[in-house]
């Protein structure tokens, strides 16, 4: 999730054009997956084509977080289960 939002920032940090078929792709993946973050902040224009967008950064953050805390119970599930075998 967060490298397709990460690819997503990106082409719009660099103002790709949405109509080309990757971004095209990207943008469409990204949609469903930025749903909960939509509007929590404004993105800040850079030039015509280009800006950060915050919210984007924000969900990025965020879905990474809970990953890594997904792993963390994962890694001490998997240790404490192996533990009580033996």
């Amino acid at each position: 999730m967060a490298a397709i939002l990460g690819i997503a920032f990106i082409l719009g940090l660099l103002g790709a054009n949405p109509e080309a078929p990757f971004a095209t792709w990207i943008y469409a993946r990204s949609a469903s997956i930025m749903k909960p973050f939509e509007g929590i902040f404004d993105p800040i224009v850079l030039s015509g084509d280009t800006a950060i967008r915050t919210s984007l950064l924000f969900a990025i953050l965020i879905y990474a977080a809970l990953a890594a805390i997904v792993a963390s119970v994962s890694r001490r599930l998997t240790g404490t289960s192996r533990s009580l075998e033996t």
